[in-house]
């Protein structure tokens, strides 16, 4: 693999996150860019710097880091 890729994993650390948060922000679609190379995903790390610098806020009373893991938001759905 090219040296500018990484897999999840190392991205996970590479951003702080763990691979589970990773997983589920390429679910709802608030992550990173990554590339999907059959069953096999890797992020750019170019792709991966460019997104840590759109979650940069002045203040806590900006908008959520991620919009996707804000605790506050209701999700549908119930568990029962």
């Amino acid at each position: 693999m090219n040296a500018r890729y990484m897999p999840t994993k190392a991205a996970a650390s590479y951003t702080g996150l763990s691979i589970s948060t990773l997983n589920k922000l390429r679910v709802i679609g608030d992550g990173p860019k990554y590339v999907k190379c059959g069953r096999r995903v890797v992020y750019e790390i170019a792709d991966l710097d460019d997104w840590l610098a759109s979650l940069k806020r002045h203040s806590t009373s900006d908008s959520p880091l991620v919009a996707g893991l804000d605790p506050t938001v209701e999700r549908g759905g119930s568990r029962s």
